[in-house]
């Protein structure tokens, strides 16, 4: 039997595909193999071949799925990773209204009080970033000062839209959190700021969203951002354009690339917390992570009243003491579970919750999936991103 033919019509430069591509490259390993035809360069040097090579199925990574379809063959089946599939085709897409609510709990946790985005307007992905961002803050009373400009007017003219950038970086209150839609546009932010002599992260923190590594790791203080599982995503759609090759319908029609949190590096490397004693307790907070830490040992460990540091919490982080413990907990079992090979209940015990059950119980409260769940879905990606 001929090994499945696969046209790979994506560019590769971009650290987002490649994730995607890497979750093909596995599935296709574990069930294949498949044959693949992937040009280097340009898609363009890629599209014309589909008429002299006969494919079994498609992957299409740009924004031209509507007009390219209507070139294939029907019976082709096709997997479209930025805009939404016709229908008998599987679309990918990232989570990006999620992606928008991490960013912002994210600074959120880091003490700020003024917050900034900046988006590309003319891309959907981008405006639904923006949207989880200023919602998650509204909701805390923050307001949300916003940079836009279109994607082909970066791509066009990115000096004079930099000019305007600084003017608007300018009038905006310091110290200011301000988190790009893309990391192309993050790294963009942190050469501006540069430029004018912004410090980073001090002045602006700056995290960007896809965690390209070859941009964020290049970008200079490195650049913070947010990590989607592409890998396991390309896993999944690879497995639903195998089921498409067989004749047979896909479990999904549309596969969603998860976002659950943020890679963290120098351009937001920075605790700012105003009120030394919240601060003195944040820290308490993140150093005791991994043992049984109560709202009591926490007031204990800054020599005031329950009633006092409470009210400062609020007043500071908009939270309570107990709801930083949760979230400095959840961060720490994540850890556990994704760079460890610790078992549940070693897990469970090493943090005070002394059985299996019980972990299973509180994380699934917090997080929406057991850690079964989280580990089995999520971990082979964190290993990569982590090389």
């Amino acid at each position: 039997m001929n090994a499945p033919k696969i046209i790979l019509d994506m560019e590769n430069i971009w650290g987002y595909n490649r994730g995607l591509m890497r979750g093909i490259m596995r599935y296709s390993d574990e069930y294949g193999p498949w044959s693949f035809y992937a040009s280097p360069g340009k898609r363009e040097r890629v599209f014309p071949h589909l008429d002299n090579w006969e494919c079994d199925g498609i992957v299409m990574g740009d924004l031209s799925y509507k007009r390219k379809r209507k070139l294939i063959p029907s019976h082709v089946p096709v997997v479209s990773v930025y805009e939404k599939a016709e229908s008998g085709d599987v679309s990918v897409a990232p989570d990006s209204l999620r992606a928008g609510q991490v960013g912002a709990e994210y600074l959120l946790g880091l003490g700020f009080k003024n917050f900034a985005f900046c988006s590309f307007s003319d891309r959907e992905w981008s405006k639904e970033r923006q949207r989880g961002f200023t919602e998650r803050l509204s909701k805390d009373g923050y307001k949300v000062h916003i940079y836009r400009c279109t994607y082909a007017r970066y791509q066009r003219s990115w000096i004079s839209e930099s000019e305007k950038m600084v003017k608007w970086i300018k009038n905006a209150p310091k110290p200011l959190a301000l988190m790009a839609c893309n990391d192309i546009m993050g790294r963009e932010v942190i050469e501006v700021c540069k430029k004018n002599i912004f410090h980073i992260p001090h002045d602006v923190a700056v995290l960007g969203a896809d965690n390209d590594e070859m941009i964020c790791d290049f970008s200079n203080p490195p650049l913070s951002s947010i990590l989607f599982y592409t890998e396991a995503a390309g896993y999944e759609a690879a497995r639903n354009l195998d089921l498409l090759m067989k004749g047979l319908p896909p479990d999904k029609s549309r596969v969603d690339v998860s976002v659950h949190e943020v890679i963290e590096r120098q351009s937001t490397n920075i605790l700012y917390i105003k009120d030394p004693l919240v601060a003195e307790a944040v820290h308490f907070i993140r150093r005791s992570a991994q043992k049984p830490v109560k709202v009591d040992d926490v007031v204990a460990s800054v020599a005031t009243s329950r009633r006092n540091l409470e009210r400062r919490f609020k007043e500071t982080l908009n939270c309570t003491v107990l709801d930083e413990l949760r979230r400095s907990r959840i961060d720490m079992i994540i850890h556990l579970l994704l760079k460890t090979d610790d078992s549940i209940t070693q897990i469970a015990r090493s943090i005070g919750l002394m059985s299996s059950k019980n972990l299973s119980r509180y994380f699934k409260e917090q997080v929406g999936m057991t850690p079964q769940e989280y580990r089995l879905k999520f971990r082979y990606q964190k290993k990569r991103a982590d090389r």
